[in-house]
């Protein structure tokens, strides 16, 4: 197991004499990635210009005392890069380095607290950060992106939300872009662990009481693509650290050793994905590509890198017409010899405005995509009766949902179509021999159109698309258990 941990340590010269160096001692990081250092190496005491057991890349700014990273691992690391993909970074706020095997990407996100053209910089900043960011949540590499990111995500991430509306780091559009950035692909690995609970915090103001009663931000974090949150076992925040040492706590990662000659889940077997669910049909084919399968996929849109790289095919076909959904299975299996998954991405609506459509509206979406599952399900069947562990896996991708005041109505109905047609899949599959799940999200998948059209107050929870994306891979690739269950994923806990 490695501890890798991120810290803003509100300058290091004072964290070194408030006792940096017994707090690293006792908890033994194999990786420490520091922000707001506010020094240069000639600056730091002897012992840290170049300290011992320790390979540092330091990444100040061009002004003295101000900013700057720095990122330390135990042995020789590669450094990739210095600011957003390489661009001048005279603040020294992005660090990127790869060492065994994983990247690590040093970030300390502006801060637009103190003036509004400050305001005005981190926004800009943000902007070009976002792409960037997107672009590495893509890799094929284990990648995290940890750092003080200077925004407080949702209302369990600050104490008083309601009196923080407009301040800067939990403005509403700084909680939009975040949405954003989680929804390229990141996975916030504090809330997979903890899920919607409150807190823990990272930092505290020096004002009032707010350290001692423990009235927090949670604006540090670590962020893993899919690659890098499968090697994660345990997510922690040192408050003490932050009582201390700095005014910001250390955020420790403990993952597990990376072995790239372990076997694939599925390896060797055929994974067709149908649906037209937008974002969550490409995140679905990326999980399945990682986890070995070769991919069919079936109007899966921007997905021609994965089917190539699996030794796969895409397809089209309208699965409503039971005469088509039953040719293409045949021509599937033809061209494959055999099919041992099948997952049907279930779409959602999103209405931005009150009003804009009804339970009705929702229930005649989910009987449609009832349709295209059971003919598939019915065609696929004797493919799934001969692969023994064969799976057909309903995945429900989406929630009704009206923004204003007719959020709370619209989202209880679109619940109750979904309890539903939930009943309508167990009747329909119950009693057959081959595998089939019914896999659906216990609350609002991540994205940011969702999150712009649903007040967070009317949701109880959201789940990314990675995260239903990983039980979807949990499940096809867990021993099969009896002839039919249905699994719901719940944000933030274990899966089944």
């Amino acid at each position: 197991m490695h501890t890798w941990t991120t810290w803003n340590v509100n300058g290091l010269r004072a964290a070194i004499r408030k006792g940096l160096d017994a707090w690293i001692e006792e908890h033994q990081p194999d990786v420490l990635m520091l922000q707001e250092v506010r020094a240069l190496p000639e600056q730091l005491p002897d012992e840290w210009r170049a300290p011992k057991g320790w390979h540092v890349t330091w990444h100040p700014a061009e002004k003295k005392g101000y900013s700057g990273v720095a990122t330390l691992t135990r042995g020789p690391h590669e450094v990739l890069s210095r600011g957003i993909a390489g661009a001048p970074d005279p603040e020294g706020r992005v660090l990127e380095v790869r060492y065994r095997g994983v990247r690590f990407v040093n970030v300390y996100l502006p801060s637009g607290s103190s003036k509004p053209e400050r305001q005005a910089e981190k926004e800009r900043w943000m902007a070009a950060f976002l792409p960037y960011a997107s672009e590495l949540a893509r890799s094929d590499e284990p990648v995290l992106l940890v750092g003080d990111l200077n925004i407080a995500h949702t209302v369990n991430d600050i104490w008083n939300p309601k009196g923080n509306q407009q301040t800067s780091g939990f403005l509403p559009h700084e909680r939009e872009w975040f949405g954003r950035l989680l929804a390229t692909g990141w996975i916030d690995t504090h809330r997979r662990f903890v899920g919607d609970a409150q807190g823990p915090y990272s930092w505290w103001s020096n004002r009032g009481q707010a350290r001692a009663k423990n009235r927090g931000w949670r604006i540090d974090y670590a962020l893993a693509n899919s690659k890098m949150a499968e090697m994660i076992a345990k997510v922690s925040v040192d408050r003490e650290g932050g009582m201390t040492i700095s005014d910001h706590a250390p955020v420790s990662v403990v993952a597990a050793e990376r072995n790239a000659s372990s076997p694939k889940p599925l390896a060797g077997k055929v994974s067709m994905i149908t649906g037209a669910a937008g974002a969550l049909g490409r995140v679905m084919a990326e999980a399945f590509a990682a986890a070995g399968a070769q991919l069919v996929l079936v109007d899966v849109h921007d997905c021609a890198d994965l089917v190539e790289k699996t030794g796969g095919r895409a397809y089209t076909a309208d699965l409503l017409d039971e005469q088509q959904a039953t040719a293409l299975v045949q021509r599937v299996i033809e061209d494959h010899g055999g099919i041992d998954h099948v997952i049907h991405t279930v779409g959602g609506f999103t209405w931005g405005e009150a009003g804009s459509a009804s339970s009705g509206d929702y229930e005649r979406m989910m009987n449609l995509n009832m349709r295209s599952l059971f003919h598939v399900g019915r065609a696929v069947m004797p493919s799934l009766l001969k692969a023994q562990r064969g799976l057909l896996m309903g995945i429900g991708a989406g929630q009704a949902h009206a923004g204003g005041a007719a959020g709370v109505a619209l989202y209880a109905a679109s619940k109750s179509a979904v309890a539903a047609w939930l009943q309508s899949v167990d009747m329909e599959f119950e009693g057959t021999d081959a595998r089939a799940v019914t896999l659906f999200p216990m609350g609002v998948i991540d994205t940011a159109a969702n999150r712009a059209a649903m007040p967070q107050a009317d949701v109880s929870g959201w789940i990314s698309p990675q995260e239903l994306a990983r039980a979807a891979v949990h499940v096809a690739s867990a021993p099969a258990r009896g002839r039919y269950r249905r699994v719901s994923v719940y944000p933030g806990r274990p899966r089944d």
